[in-house]
């Protein structure tokens, strides 16, 4: 459902999200960690360093084991009453062994009893775990919310993929709808005059011809209509690939405008062909490419009148770092409506006149060119105020070979 180039565009929007997020995240933790080690530096040491300092307590540990014994001895002398009697000398001599040589209970404290050593030692503790959760709650909330902002990504991603596919479906049924349609009105005037003359209901021989004519006219149309219907379904197929190679596309658009000089002529439109000589190499795949130029002339011969004129031009101009050669077939019948050209690409996309007519297309011709046009890195778009004495003009865009835009 989501096509190459929207799969693309979808992996570097998520990537680039991602990545935001993580630098936001990293600034975040940063400056949290700054903050901290100020609250530290200048309130809960000097805090602490006054409360331990009370009596003849002193941080004299610099060794990991008697910062240790700072947490573990006011712990276990508020824990020591539920321990186990055969327990508690092991655990004492082994305290006093690896605790800080100056670590004693302050005199005042001593004076009031073991609520108020407890209270005192409690107090040391509910600043170190203010150190430590201020410390952690950075990588916590940053956590968080990075795996939330995630979270919100992936439902919105989730809610265009459910958009999409209802987009797709209804475009799906609309297209199965005008095949329905395209296929049963040929058939139905089939039926019926074959009946008319299988009943014997037309004797006239000229009447007859007429009719048989009607049928293998309708025939050719239901042919046509599912020769295109199996180019489109191909262009979407896993297994379809382009057959790229070099080839010059100003030739190939020459070798298709005198392919079907005769029926520009039949229909009496005037040719203004402006086409370079030299050499335009793109890397393509020679039947696409020739029928998306295929079909632009022959959407220009269905839907103008005897007598215009048509334009088919090509020019090589710069895009940025490449050079695109651009083909023009502009024509001086009709204008487009404006709402009927945004949607003039999609499958069976036809006006109410030519739907109304027996020589309209079938609506998929331009579908398409435009599809191929897109799997060859280039694009077709429908110009408006195309001018120079027309009204309209098709406007297919090919990159040209990269050793044509380096002089090679």
């Amino acid at each position: 459902m989501l096509d190459e180039k929207r799969l693309r565009n979808r992996g570097h929007e998520l990537g680039t999200f991602l990545g935001q997020r993580f630098l936001l995240v990293m600034i975040f933790i940063f400056v949290c960690e700054q903050l901290a080690t100020l609250v530290y530096r200048y309130a809960l040491v000097p805090i602490l360093t006054k409360i331990m300092m009370v009596g003849d307590i002193k941080m004299q540990s610099e060794s990991i084991s008697g910062s240790l014994m700072l947490i573990i001895k006011p712990l276990w002398s508020i824990l020591s009453d539920s321990i186990p009697y055969f327990l508690i000398q092991p655990v004492e001599s082994f305290i006093n062994t690896h605790s800080p040589s100056a670590f004693t209970a302050p005199d005042f404290i001593q004076q009031y009893g073991s609520l108020m050593v407890k209270l005192y030692y409690m107090t040391i503790i509910m600043l170190i775990l203010i150190q430590l959760i201020i410390s952690i709650l950075p990588y916590l909330l940053a956590g968080w919310w990075y795996i939330n902002s995630i979270a919100v990504k992936m439902r919105e991603l989730r809610e265009e993929d459910a958009r999409l596919k209802a987009e797709f479906d209804k475009r799906r049924n609309l297209l199965f709808s005008d095949i329905t349609h395209d296929i049963k009105t040929p058939i139905t005037s089939i039926v019926g005059y074959s009946k008319a003359m299988t009943d014997g209901l037309v004797t006239d021989p000229e009447k007859q011809a007429d009719y048989l004519r009607t049928i293998y006219g309708k025939s050719l149309r239901i042919s046509e209509l599912i020769s295109m219907l199996f180019e489109f379904v191909k262009l979407d197929s896993d297994g379809f690939q382009l057959h790229k190679e070099r080839l010059d596309m100003a030739e190939l658009v020459r070798e298709n405008v005198i392919i079907l000089l005769e029926d520009f002529d039949e229909k009496n439109i005037e040719l203004d062909i402006d086409i370079p000589e030299e050499t335009c190499m793109v890397l393509a795949d020679r039947m696409q490419m020739s029928r998306v130029v295929t079909n632009l002339l022959t959407n220009a011969i269905r839907y103008i009148s005897d007598g215009h004129m048509v334009q088919v031009k090509m020019i090589s101009k710069k895009v940025a770092e490449d050079i695109m050669y651009t083909v023009y077939v502009a024509d001086d019948g009709l204008p487009i409506e404006e709402d009927f050209a945004k949607t003039i690409f999609d499958p069976f996309s036809r006006s109410d006149a030519a739907r109304q007519t027996t020589s309209g297309g079938s609506g998929l011709g331009l579908s398409i060119a435009h599809k191929v046009a897109e799997m060859h890195g280039g694009e077709l778009s429908l110009d408006l105020q195309y001018g120079q004495g027309y009204r309209k003009a098709f406007v297919l865009e090919v990159p040209a070979m990269k050793e044509e835009t380096s002089g090679e």
